[in-house]
């Protein structure tokens, strides 16, 4: 104690220690969050044809076994469905596809993907598909943007294309 009163510098050469010590913890701890999370999705290696797989499953379970149950369940615990008015969460999407599972005739007559990788587990799928059911006079093109987090959909945007110049039409690409 006599040191210590004789040389407050050393007090506070210990408090700082103290703290650079436990910045450094601190540091070294979020590191290894990292490195593990890292790992973690090396492991579970997901990639495009990955999400194109999701992107089927998702329009098969909506489109051929009109199953709204296994259609919400590819969503994240926290996804997200937005429609041009509303978003739905967790029940509410399931809620919302036991009315669009069950529209007549409900099939899909084309789709193509855009795929791009956001991140090591993250990726955006802007989808084009074709509509059809039952007493539609003409089909309806969807834009349909799926956000994956990992093996799931975490938000799924879906907006009705705008009708389209013949002029435009006959020089794009889209299905």
């Amino acid at each position: 104690m006599k040191l210590i009163k004789n040389h407050p510098w050393i007090t506070s050469f210990i408090v700082i220690s103290i703290l650079c010590s436990i910045i450094i913890c601190i540091v070294i701890g979020l590191a290894l969050i990292y490195i593990v999370a890292w790992i973690k999705n090396m492991i579970a290696g997901i990639s495009e044809p990955d999400i194109s797989k999701l992107t089927d499953l998702w329009i098969k379970e909506v489109a051929v076994n009109h199953d709204s149950g296994a259609a919400a369940k590819l969503f994240c615990s926290d996804g997200t469905l937005i429609t041009r008015s509303t978003s739905y969460k967790n029940t509410d999407i399931k809620s919302y596809f036991d009315y669009f599972v069950h529209l007549p005739g409900l099939q899909v007559i084309s789709k193509q993907y855009n795929i791009s990788k956001l991140a090591p587990n993250v990726f955006v799928n802007t989808a084009y598909i074709k509509w059809k059911w039952n007493g539609l006079y003409d089909p309806i093109h969807m834009r349909m943007i799926f956000v994956c987090n990992g093996r799931c959909i975490y938000k799924l945007n879906a907006q009705k294309m705008p009708r389209m110049n013949d002029q435009l039409f006959q020089i794009s690409k889209m299905v």
